[in-house]
């Protein structure tokens, strides 16, 4: 798995950087670049979907352990987890 996710950032990055390149062609030779900028938004739209419900992930989890280890209530929690996970696996 670990390798899996390793070559999907190479190749994401890969994408970003070609694209980037050929914006950079595009513009200096003056033709138009709607479609690099439009790929590049996408691009960075989904990526950044998937850091923010990282994030979110982790800090559930935090304050999931900082309640387990002081002892606190965790069903308020662990109902916002839930909700959270069954959000990512219905998109």
């Amino acid at each position: 798995m670990k390798n899996l996710e390793e070559s999907t950032k190479i190749a994401k990055g890969a994408r970003f950087a070609m694209l980037a390149r050929q914006l950079a062609d595009k513009h200096q030779a003056r033709q138009p670049i709607r479609a690099e900028l439009t790929e590049l938004a996408i691009l960075r739209g989904q990526e950044q979907r998937v850091t923010d419900r990282e994030i979110a992930f982790q800090g559930l989890g935090r304050q999931i352990g900082d309640a387990a280890r002081t002892s606190q209530p965790l069903e308020d929690l662990l109902s916002r987890l839930v909700e959270l996970r069954r959000h990512e696996l219905n998109g």
